[in-house]
């Protein structure tokens, strides 16, 4: 019921074609990697993000795919209030070697004595990156979130990891520069320290500068860095950024990925210490699907909310992308004739009621919320408003959750007619994509 009360207030086949759907003068027509004749793909709500990393310690990279997950948090097993999905993060070992290889499912990332998870809600899943933060010798596991706090899994020496801790600043507080974030370890100004570099969905690129030790880090709080823009577009800043020397000049640039599914990279004009991309950045991939019309079976190239690993895939010197995105299809099996689509705007109609009584019952539930909010909030500073209001949904009183449950049954049946006018179904998940250099 929980759930329910917050999602309801919150509320391929393969390459030919993609040509004309995707810009990618630089690269090969990509294709999606492959467990078996499979093609990898996360139907758990979608949001791909790829990320090669030997796991086993074998000597070959394998696929670790973060995704955002179906499974919802239950409120008590992160803090209590979270009304989110358990993104985590499946492991696919590489049978073959760092050319050719081959791919098997094994399981999921395990922190503790569960999965590694973060809160995800609408626009990101968990985001793997690996590096030593602590100074032990033993890379650790981060991800970003929806909330957009950074959470940290501590490395094992059985290759396992600790269950989460939030990585914080120096004043105690947890970092957080918005919602839908994702980071990557990184010495951003090669001090031989690991800071935290942060993708901010609508926001861009922030930077933790790391002021501490190689043993204790000390995060300061994230700085959003000036870039300028590649096109115009809210939705076309960074939402993934991925710190690595594309030009090969020596200075690392940002690869970036956004939430319409373009790839760019920002040039970095500045120097080891002191990095600077003051130059128009250089679209790499330019996706021109149209999400909300995508059909099944029309060979539609990678979709939206690119995550992205840089690697030279091919071992041919030249660095490659692996994309990882949320598609959407539909496939659509009839058409509603001018009489049934009249009938079913009538029963629309009527179903809605009236918008004053809506607001009338809404207000009562809206002002109970905005009051427990500010509450919370000021109980627990390590609390977003996003998480801050979930909690408060599911603080309601017996008497005014009862209420609520009625009016979603009641609105449950004037809106069962629905099922009656049906004409599609569909499809979200999420590949990977590899665009191999040219």
């Amino acid at each position: 019921m929980k759930f329910t009360i917050y999602a309801f207030l919150i509320s391929m086949l393969f390459v030919q074609g993609v040509r004309a759907q995707v810009e990618n003068r630089s690269f090969q027509e990509p294709f999606r990697l492959k467990t078996g004749a499979e093609f990898i793909n996360v139907h758990e709500s979608g949001h791909s993000a790829p990320y090669l990393y030997d796991i086993n310690k074998d000597g070959k990279l394998d696929l670790l795919l973060g995704y955002y997950g179906r499974e919802r948090l239950e409120t008590d097993t992160v803090r209590s209030g979270h009304c989110l999905t358990k993104g985590a993060c499946k492991i696919y070992l590489n049978n073959g070697d760092n050319i050719k290889p081959e791919y098997t499912y094994h399981g999921e990332i395990q922190a503790g004595n569960d999965r590694a998870f973060v809160p995800c809600d609408c626009c990101v899943g968990f985001v793997p990156g690996l590096a030593d933060i602590n100074g032990d010798g033993i890379d650790d596991l981060v991800s970003g979130s929806f909330p957009g706090q950074a959470y940290f899994f501590k490395g094992k020496e059985d290759g396992n990891f600790e269950p989460f801790v939030f990585i914080r600043d120096t004043l105690g507080n947890t970092l957080n520069p918005g919602h839908t974030t994702t980071v990557a370890p990184f010495d951003w100004d090669g001090d031989g320290l690991l800071d935290l570099v942060w993708g901010v969905r609508f926001k861009g690129v922030a930077v933790s500068r790391n002021v501490g030790t190689r043993k204790q880090a000390a995060f300061l709080v994230p700085e959003f860095i000036d870039i300028m823009p590649y096109t115009e577009g809210y939705e076309k800043v960074s939402s993934h950024t991925v710190p690595v020397d594309w030009n090969g000049d020596g200075r690392f640039d940002l690869v970036c990925g956004s939430e319409s599914g373009d790839v760019f990279v920002c040039l970095n004009t500045g120097t080891a210490k002191e990095p600077k991309f003051d130059s128009k950045p250089e679209v790499l991939i330019m996706n021109k699907r149209n999400h909300s019309k995508a059909l099944v079976g029309e060979n539609q190239p990678h979709g939206y909310r690119s995550k992205l690993f840089v690697h030279d895939y091919n071992g041919d010197g030249k660095l490659d992308i692996l994309v990882g995105d949320v598609y959407t299809e539909r496939e659509i099996f009839r058409e509603l004739s001018s009489e049934e689509m009249m009938l079913k705007k009538q029963k629309e109609t009527a179903a809605k009621g009236s918008k004053e009584e809506r607001r009338a019952f809404f207000k009562t539930y809206y002002d109970f919320v905005d009051k427990e909010c500010v509450k919370l909030m000021n109980a627990n500073t390590d609390l977003t408003e996003v998480e801050a209001k979930g909690l408060a949904w599911n603080n309601l009183p017996d008497e005014m959750l009862m209420g609520f449950q009625k009016y979603l049954q009641e609105s449950e049946k004037k809106w069962a007619f629905l099922s009656d006018f049906k004409t599609q179904n569909s499809y979200v998940g999420g590949f990977v994509w590899v665009y191999i250099q040219k």
